[in-house]
């Protein structure tokens, strides 16, 4: 059963590979979706997948990269993500 969430995750997010970031670990467990900068400086994230392994992305996101600082993050469910294909970085 596939599962979907959205989450915005705010911070120094913007400019230092943190999207490629999430791309990487969306691509290494099979969850599709994307990762889009906004114009306040936040990241929105859109995962889709088996519902462990979304969770298993959600916490590696909290956990985050070196050089970008995750300061807060918040998930929503989504009741129907659109037809996604793979993982794209907007």
């Amino acid at each position: 059963m596939e599962y979907a969430v959205k989450g915005n995750v705010r911070g120094r997010v913007q400019g230092v590979g943190f999207r490629a970031f999430v791309k990487q670990l969306a691509q290494e467990n099979n969850v599709i979706g994307w990762a889009k900068n906004l114009d306040d400086g936040s990241v929105e994230v859109v995962l889709k997948g088996e519902r462990n392994t979304v969770n298993l992305v959600q916490h590696m996101i909290a956990s985050g990269p070196q050089a970008p600082e995750v300061r807060s993050l918040n998930w929503a469910l989504l009741a129907e993500a659109a037809d996604i294909e793979g993982f794209s970085i907007h």
